[in-house]
């Protein structure tokens, strides 16, 4: 007796279901990643057994959590992974997506000098840390060249 994720195989949309009437309720999400992430963001707030909640208050949840996601948006955020070679890297996020992921810039160094590099962490793998100083400026804010780097070439 659990709400699990169906997915059709073509499309990649899910929904979720009741395991023990097989009954689909709720939206349809893009994919399978983005409808568990939205079961576990019911569960941390409190917000009980999506199977009983009403239509329209699932509605304005989906929302609710589709604006929190969006919110990531320019946020600057440090990249937690120990295990990544971004470990300690401060980056800006740049589009958040329902599955948990984000992709966010980082400005890193090596001995090219300074550049940008992309990726796609999941959110619980950054922290959000404090805006920068505005004399300062953004260092990921520069747009990026098709090998990555920013700024002039040497």
């Amino acid at each position: 007796m659990a709400v699990s994720v169906l997915t059709d195989k073509n499309s990649g949309e899910s929904v979720m279901y009741c395991t023990t009437s097989d009954w689909a309720f709720g939206p349809v999400f893009t994919q399978y990643e983005e409808a568990e992430i939205f079961i576990e963001w019911l569960e941390r707030h409190g917000k009980g057994d999506p199977r009983l909640i009403e239509d329209r208050d699932l509605e304005r949840l989906v929302g609710e959590w589709r604006h929190e996601i969006q919110e990531r948006v320019g946020k600057r955020v440090r990249f937690t992974d120990e295990d990544h070679d971004l470990y300690g890297m401060v980056g800006t996020v740049r589009e958040a997506y329902g599955d948990g992921t984000v992709w966010a810039e980082f400005a890193l160094m090596d001995d090219r000098g300074p550049y940008r590099r992309g990726t796609y962490p999941a959110w619980d793998e950054v922290e959000v840390v404090e805006e920068p100083d505005p004399d300062e400026g953004d260092p990921c804010a520069d747009p990026v060249d098709d090998e990555g780097w920013g700024g002039e070439d040497e």
